[in-house]
Formats: structure tokens, sequence, C-alpha cells
């Protein structure tokens, strides 16, 4: 996350990159009403590092990372 605002760090470039294409993935789903329209590229990433870091910290959360998945992309989806 620390690389959002610093161009100089090497992992600038390549974070930039991965956050636009899952932009579009994203736009791509909210056209399909698959996504809340209020989540942003952004939002997913922040998701996508903060469950990536719990689970690699706290080696008892590691065994319920598809559990903790399954919430944040429920969180994510689309209210029919």
């Amino acid at each position: 996350m620390a690389t959002l605002e610093n161009p100089d760090s090497a992992l600038h470039a390549s974070c930039l990159r991965m956050r636009q294409a899952g932009g579009r993935l994203l736009a791509a789903a909210q056209r399909d009403g698959a996504v809340r329209p209020d989540v942003t590229p952004l939002d997913l990433f922040a998701l996508a590092n903060a469950l990536s870091w719990i689970t690699d910290q706290a080696p008892t959360l590691a065994e319920r990372r598809d559990h903790l998945l399954g919430l944040v992309l429920d969180g994510l989806r689309a209210r029919v």
C-alpha cells in the first residue's frame, strides 16, 4: 500500500498496472450488476492487501482464508 503514492518505489509501476487492470474488471462487473456501484479499484486493492496481510501475520487465521475471502466477496456483491 505504501507504493500507491510513491512513484520512486520499485513496486509503484506494477502496483499501478495491477490496480488499473482490477479497475477494468471491476467496471465490467459493475456494468453487469454483479458488484456494488460504490466500490472503487482502491477499495479492492486495499481489501486484497488486508486479507493477504492478516492471514500471513496470524497463522491461526490462515486456515480461514477462504472463509474470509467469501465474506469480502459477499460484501462487494450488488444487492438485488
